[in-house]
């Protein structure tokens, strides 16, 4: 019978791994009397060191080494038995290894050495697991550990300490050379992943340290940081260092866009009150103003409009401010910018993806009717590209085929700027047989409806909401749509 687990013999641990691993002490040292190998090589821990070091079993490493087991050994989950002790806060284990010249800068593991994988483990929660983590960290200082080392998850040990919130080895380490504006790949800088993460206490020690204010790293500078936050306190501290309050970044452009993205209104005015830009470009969305919109923040873009924000700047995903309320159906917004001089017909770059602001309709369409308007514009690049595509589809617009215009079903009760609503199940079934109909559109009914669109509006052009007549309700009840009379 084939066997259904196989393994080889010379991966599986021996006896002696198994009792350095239990913390049987008096059995380690019997077994090692015989002659047992203390550097054979198997289990987790990869070896019988490692994993008495791992589990803080100090008197077992003290007989391994003392036999000859080599205190720089690699395998294991750990790396080395330094690594694995300093990870698990066994301070009277690393200090074993270290009394037998284990390598303090050896590299290996998921945090590349021993000092960035306690700075990472020190856990404020627990008293005596922190002590014994800032012992640890102290002794490696104290042997030679390169505080300022790079790579592991966190890049450097301050990195690592900093993000897990643990202030009292961020001071340690920086009173023993951490450089306060080392850099990394994924957090920034020191900094900025204190700022990030709201840590008051570690931003005031960094910047008392020579912190760079205005480094720049993965969010900009760490007022671009703050200002994503909303950690009002944090800016204040950055700004009285002297923090550029228009300092340019990369996802954000710069810390008033920041703050205008979340909605940040107490940190909007603080920014402004410093001689923000209001006006300043950066981002996906180009300015404070424009983002603002998109998000539905209308405290902020009141903020905004009354610091003299350009209510027609141009540029971004949607091309302006008032574009961007409109895609979204925030009603509010949209009035508060059109009263602020917004143009409610502009383009941009050439008719962009999203250059279409939606007018605004009349009002109390007929719920209970299917009566169909007709939103006619002048020119066909200035339709919506596809709304059916868009972050917020609009139900019930379609670009009529070879045509200037599209239909807006006031039977759905969409609301006049085209944003969300949830439709009753009568409507959902008018608009889904209106899909279809609408792409059949003959070419005679087309002249038809032109010469609506040419009575209508007389060579305006701005958009006007006209009466489709007889002759398209006639179409709708070829189609299966006759229209309900009005009640």
């Amino acid at each position: 019978m084939t066997p259904i687990f196989r393994r080889e013999l010379d991966s599986c641990p021996d006896p002696l791994y198994y009792t350095s691993l239990g913390g049987l002490a008096s059995t380690v040292s019997r077994l090692v009397e015989e002659g047992a190998d203390v550097n054979a090589q198997g289990g987790r821990y990869g070896n019988a060191l490692q994993a008495a070091s791992a589990e803080g079993h100090d008197k077992i490493a003290e007989v391994l080494l003392s036999k000859g087991a080599n205190a720089n050994a690699q395998g294991g989950e750990y790396s080395n038995a330094l690594y694995a002790a300093s990870a698990n806060g066994h301070d009277e284990v690393v200090e074993v290894l270290l009394s037998k010249s284990a390598d303090v800068n050896a590299r290996g593991g998921e945090y590349s050495n021993a000092l960035q994988a306690a700075s990472t483990r020190g856990h404020n929660r627990i008293a005596a697991s922190a002590k014994g983590y800032n012992k640890i960290i102290k002794m490696l200082l104290s042997e030679g550990a390169d505080v300022n080392a790079q790579r592991g998850e966190y890049g450097y040990a301050l990195l690592a300490a900093l993000v897990e919130g643990h202030i009292k080895i961020v001071e340690v380490l920086l009173s023993n050379g951490a450089d306060a504006n080392a850099e990394d790949e994924w957090y920034g800088n020191a900094l900025q992943a204190a700022t990030e993460g709201g840590h008051e206490r570690m931003v005031d020690v960094l910047l008392n340290k020579g912190a760079d204010v205005d480094a720049r790293g993965e969010y900009g500078t760490a007022l671009h940081a703050a200002s994503a936050g909303g950690h009002g306190k944090i800016i204040e501290m950055l700004l009285s260092k002297g923090a550029d309050v228009n300092a340019q970044g990369q996802y954000y452009g710069n810390a008033l866009y920041a703050a205008s993205e979340r909605g940040h209104d107490k940190v909007v005015e603080v920014l402004l009150s410093k001689g923000a830009d209001v006006n300043a470009q950066g981002g996906e969305y180009t300015n404070a103003l424009q983002v603002a919109s998109t998000r539905g923040h209308d405290k902020v873009v009141e903020m905004l409009l009354n610091k003299g924000a350009n209510v027609n700047a141009h540029g971004g995903y949607y091309g302006n401010a008032l574009q961007a309320a409109s895609a979204k159906g925030y009603d509010k917004i949209v009035e508060m910018l059109l009263s602020k001089g917004a143009q409610d017909s502009t383009t941009f770059n050439g008719h962009s993806q999203h250059s279409f602001a939606p007018e605004q309709l009349p009002d109390g369409g007929h719920v209970d009717t299917h009566e169909v308007g007709l939103v006619l514009r002048r020119d066909e690049r200035d339709a919506p590209r596809l709304w059916m595509a868009m972050d917020n589809p609009v139900p019930g617009f379609r670009i009529l085929p070879s045509t200037t215009f599209f239909i807006h079903f006031q039977g759905l009760a969409l609301p006049s700027t085209m944003g969300r609503k949830t439709l009753s199940e009568e409507g959902r079934n008018a608009l889904a047989r209106s899909r279809g109909c609408f792409e059949q559109i003959t070419s005679e009914q087309q002249n038809a409806l032109s010469q609506i669109e040419q009575r209508s509006l007389s060579g305006a052009t701005k958009v006007k909401h006209v009466d489709v007549g007889e002759v398209f309700q006639q179409f709708l009840a070829a189609k299966g749509m006759p229209p309900k009379s009005s009640t």
